[in-house]
């Protein structure tokens, strides 16, 4: 198993502009997120680890949502 946080953004954007992420396990998408890269890779992992937070707490959300219908 592979977790692997990914920049998808065009090579042509400065660092200190927000760059486009993907965290993936595999090939599963987890969540996205954007990084200002001058910011450090400290900060890019705080980022990543809050859009995993957020994308599971919204699937939760959408499962109960579902299962209340």
């Amino acid at each position: 198993m592979a977790l692997w946080i990914q920049n998808v953004t065009p090579d042509d954007r400065p660092d200190s502009e927000p760059h486009d992420y993907i965290v993936r396990i595999n090939q599963r998408e987890l969540a996205r997120f954007k990084h200002v890269r001058s910011l450090g890779a400290s900060e890019c992992l705080r980022a990543a680890a809050d859009a995993i937070d957020k994308a599971s707490a919204d699937a939760t959300e959408q499962l109960l949502d579902w299962l209340v219908k």
